[in-house]
Parts: structure tokens; C-alpha cells; sequence
């Protein structure tokens, strides 16, 4: 199964990648994520005899006190993109446009940041709702800090999500679901693409 890359940029934000690495999909034992530990990433070549083992180069648990390698700690957000990027056109077990990054500020308050690349065109979402991502917001990667706890919920509707719904609300009310500190609300944003809320 296809999953999204997680990387850890900060040292002080290894405890917290274990918080989010705890958090199993339903009905499995393993993360939503992949864990990133070195930037040499899968190998393609005859050497990787299998994409099993390919994956492997990927953690999808930790252990409660395991340790992992972190070769993105003190990236900027761009190297992870471009990485993620690259990564995922060659390997069909990464999930195509979308990354978590654990960084400096998860670690002091608990949030993630989800990226997401939004590709050309935009979606023609109605004449009162406009294109998302707009014109000017697509190829290029769109950030939404959230409550780690969420990271599935952002992932399939971004993902798999009716896009004439979903995109609507994530793009064009983020800055009204997102609060003075900076964090997206993903409850309110579900609600309100599930018509439970306007």
C-alpha cells in the first residue's frame, strides 16, 4: 500500500515522530506514514531485488523507545518537497503528493505539517465556489498545520476525497479554518465537506 513520507528536521522533534508513528491506521499495525531515515532513499537498480525490498528501506512502526536515523534533520522544507518529488516518480509505494514534516515546532506544541502539491489544472468547482487550487497555487506545495491525530483524515480527503468538495474547503476557506496559531481546523473542515456544517 502506498503511504506518504514523513521526515523529522529537527533533532528536539524525535520524540514527537514517535508520537506520530503510534497513531496505526485502522485495522493495521502500521503508521499512515513512511519514515524517512536516510536521503539515499530505495534503491531502483538490480541491487533491490524486489519492491518489498525496496520498502524496507522505509519504517511504517517504531518500536516505543526504537531509534531511526533522521538525515533531513536542519532541511529546509524545500529540500523535503523536492526529495518527496523525486522520490515518489520513481517508487509506486510512495503516496504521490503529500508529506508530513515533523520540525522544530511540532516538538514544543504537538502539530504537524502536512504539504500537499497541488497539480495544474485547477478544479472548475462551481460559479460560486471558483477553481481550486487557484491558477496561481497549483504546481507548487500547499501547507496545513495540523493536529497529529488527524494526519489520515487530511490524507484521504486531500487524496481521495470527491476533489469539487473537498478542495473548495481546504483551499479556498483555509484561512478561515485556520486559527491565530496557525492550525488548521480538520474536524470543522470535515464537517463542512460532509454537509454537517456551512
Amino acid at each position: 500500500m502506498a503511504a506518504p513520507l514523513l521526515f523529522c528536521t529537527a533533532e528536539e522533534a524525535k520524540p514527537f515522530v514517535h508520537k506520530v508513528m503510534a497513531v496505526k491506521l485502522q485495522g493495521t499495525d502500521e503508521s499512515l506514514f513512511n519514515l524517512v531515515e536516510s536521503r539515499a532513499g530505495p534503491r531502483r537498480d538490480a541491487e533491490a531485488q524486489s519492491q518489498r525490498q525496496s520498502q524496507r528501506c522505509f519504517k511504517r512502526a517504531l518500536g516505543q523507545d526504537e531509534a531511526f536515523g533522521a538525515e533531513f534533520i536542519g532541511a529546509p522544507e524545500h529540500e523535503c518537497q523536492a526529495w518527496a518529488l523525486e522520490m515518489q516518480a520513481r517508487h509506486n509505494f510512495i503516496e504521490q503528493d503529500l508529506i508530513g514534516i515533523a520540525d522544530a515546532r511540532s516538538a514544543r506544541d504537538g502539530t504537524l505539517l502536512i504539504q500537499f502539491y497541488g497539480r495544474a489544472p485547477g478544479l472548475e468547482c462551481g460559479d460560486d465556489k471558483g477553481v481550486f487550487p487557484r491558477e496561481t497555487e497549483t504546481n507548487t506545495w500547499h501547507g496545513f498545520r495540523i493536529d497529529y491525530r488527524e494526519a489520515e483524515r487530511v490524507s484521504a480527503s486531500l487524496q481521495f476525497g470527491a476533489s469539487e468538495v473537498v478542495y473548495p474547503v481546504y483551499f479556498g476557506r483555509k484561512e478561515e479554518l485556520t486559527d491565530e496559531r496557525g492550525v488548521f481546523d480538520v474536524a470543522r473542515a470535515e464537517r463542512i465537506c460532509g454537509g454537517e456544517e456551512s
